[in-house]
């Protein structure tokens, strides 16, 4: 038999995880001295050992390995096991494949730019939301002008109401760009600000409405600073990363208004929204890498 120290330098691993593997029941020792305390281990142990190390490498957790010791075990049952991690890696490593590949086209714009740029975008859920809403027409060829007076004028007139009839708003005000860009047709804005629940019955005579603006799964989103008109920047650095990264626009964007300095538009704060998705690979993509 070995002593622990043997046993643990023959497996090749530590005396420290030989001891751990005792502790949670994995690889009990042989024999332990009743005096001194000592374990020992037999040669037909090694294998065990072996194949712990071995399910610990591939990925799966001390609690997974303890069933795939079973010796009575169906062959289909650690072949379906296997399978399942098989997925996990692979995932694992689309994961960070695509981390590798924004690492990678960050590296080549500061060789390009000489800096990172002012815009980091984040994709994330954004749920469901009630808002207290006026709807405004852009006719077409309207200018950027014209449309910042019209949201202006948009948002004094949903405020004044809703202070009127004392609903509070529960976040930041949006805008809801719904088919801006029509060509000859036109578009809508929506002058949005969320509320907390239904509105009060008084409203109804008004401009106000309530409205639901959708759940997003995949929202593209970046945080810029100045008026809603000063954007341009933000949306070209937007628009490129979901270029560069494999995403497609799938609906109306959004504009979120974090902070409103009034007068002192440069030190406002907003955040543009785009809804994105991603087409899966076809199987024979994914076959080919």
């Amino acid at each position: 038999m070995f002593r622990v120290g043997e046993f643990a330098r023959l497996g090749q691993t530590s005396v420290k995880t030989v001891h751990h593997y005792d502790e949670i029941g994995l690889l009990r020792p042989s024999h332990v001295d009743a005096v001194t305390g000592y374990r020992y281990y037999t040669p037909a142990q090694l294998p065990r050992l072996a194949r712990i190390l071995t399910l610990k490498d591939l990925g799966f957790s001390l609690d997974q390995i303890g069933p795939l010791l079973q010796a009575d075990l169906p062959t289909e049952q650690i072949e379906a096991l296997l399978r399942v991690k098989q997925m996990e890696l692979a995932e694992r490593v689309r994961v960070e494949q695509e981390r590798l590949d924004r690492v990678t086209r960050r590296l080549q714009r500061i060789e390009q730019h000489g800096s990172l740029g002012n815009y980091d975008v984040q994709v994330k859920a954004v749920p469901a939301q009630t808002v207290a809403a006026v709807l405004r027409t852009i006719e077409p060829e309207t200018d950027a002008q014209d449309i910042g007076t019209a949201i202006g004028d948009g948002f004094r007139l949903l405020y004044e109401t809703l202070r009127t009839h004392r609903v509070r708003p529960a976040g930041p005000s949006v805008v809801y760009w719904n088919e801006i860009h029509k060509g000859d047709e036109g578009g809508e804005i929506l002058i949005a600000a969320p509320v907390g629940g239904a509105l009060p019955a008084g409203i109804q005579a008004t401009e106000i409405f309530s409205h639901v603006l959708p759940a997003v799964s995949q929202m593209a989103t970046v945080t810029y600073h100045g008026s809603l008109l000063g954007v341009e920047d933000a949306y070209i650095a937007l628009i490129a990363w979901i270029e560069e990264n494999g995403y497609r626009i799938c609906g109306p964007h959004r504009d979120v208004i974090l902070h409103y300095a009034g007068s002192s538009d440069g030190d406002s704060v907003n955040e543009a929204q785009f809804p994105v998705t991603r087409d899966l690979p076809s199987p024979a993509g994914v076959a080919s890498h």
